[in-house]
């Protein structure tokens, strides 16, 4: 949690500046602490607080889904490239199936 103390009245805005501007996406469950008299400064201090815990539940949720569809996505695509290498090996030796089979093996790379 980034402090922000008692100084002159600029002061107050470059400090909440700065640790703001100490938040990135590796960061997001950074807070800022306001420990000053300016009701001001802990409102603004306040809102942004809310604003970055928005933003991280928005973010894990995010992280979540995608982790979700890739591993959902992972099993159809197997099956799918097993079916493509026994095509392959054993599904005839004519040009078009194994053209076939090596095109879908070859997009299926390609997806994963």
């Amino acid at each position: 949690m980034s402090s922000i103390g008692s100084k002159a009245n600029g002061a107050y805005i470059k400090d909440l500046a700065g640790a703001i501007s100490n938040i990135d996406a590796n960061k997001l469950d950074s807070r800022i602490s306001i420990d000053s008299s300016q009701n001001e400064l802990k409102d603004l201090a306040f809102a942004i607080n809310d604003m970055l815990n928005r933003i991280n539940d928005s973010y894990q949720s995010q992280v979540r889904f995608v982790s979700d569809a890739s591993h959902e996505l992972r099993t159809p695509i197997s099956v799918i490239q097993g079916y493509a290498n026994l095509l392959d090996r054993w599904g005839g030796k004519t040009m078009r199936k194994l053209c076939k089979s090596q095109l879908m093996q070859l997009n299926l790379r390609q997806i994963i």
